[in-house]
């Protein structure tokens, strides 16, 4: 072979491999959020047309908040929520000390101190997911003791068994 074959040959197998990390989705990989312009509105679309059950938008604080970068560096960064909750949500962060606008699930302007207040959030972190209309079907407040936890409230929400039950009994049964 000669220098041009083999670079070319290099070169498709790196984008090979960047395209199975899933970084042709919006996603990095070793990430869980979603790579995000803040318009909400726009990310409902996007999980509907990627079958996605909705969205889940973890609220936090850009730095100061131990739970939240607890959480961060735990749950999020296992790969098989971060497989999970990628097959079934779009998953975002809002940091709620943040002062920059973003377009809320009804198309207006807002800050996310502003969308989490209106969110009724008052601990942080906390996740809310939302459905394709933009309604919240579903919170949590806190981190979740583990994996195993973290894992069932995605399956609580992407079988919409809050239709049927609370969480807390969810859990039990899923265990």
């Amino acid at each position: 072979m000669n220098k041009q074959t083999i670079a070319l040959a290099l070169l498709l197998l790196a984008t090979g491999a960047l395209l199975a990390a899933g970084s042709g989705s919006g996603q990095s990989p070793g990430r869980f959020f979603d790579t995000s312009q803040g318009n909400l509105q726009g990310e409902l679309e996007k999980a509907a047309q990627a079958g996605k059950k909705g969205v889940l938008v973890m609220f936090g604080l850009a730095s100061g908040c131990g739970e939240c970068e607890k959480v961060k560096a735990t749950l999020l960064k296992d790969p098989a929520v971060q497989q999970y909750y990628r097959e079934h949500f779009r998953n975002l962060s809002i940091n709620v000390d943040e002062t920059g606008s973003i377009i809320d699930f009804k198309g207006r302007k807002t800050t996310g101190g502003e969308f989490a207040s209106t969110n009724r959030v008052a601990a942080l972190p906390t996740f809310i997911f939302y459905d394709h209309q933009g309604y919240p079907v579903s919170r949590f407040v806190g981190a979740a003791k583990d994996t195993g936890e973290f894992l069932s409230l995605g399956r609580y929400v992407a079988e919409a068994a809050y239709e049927q039950v609370p969480f807390s009994a969810y859990k039990q049964t899923a265990q």
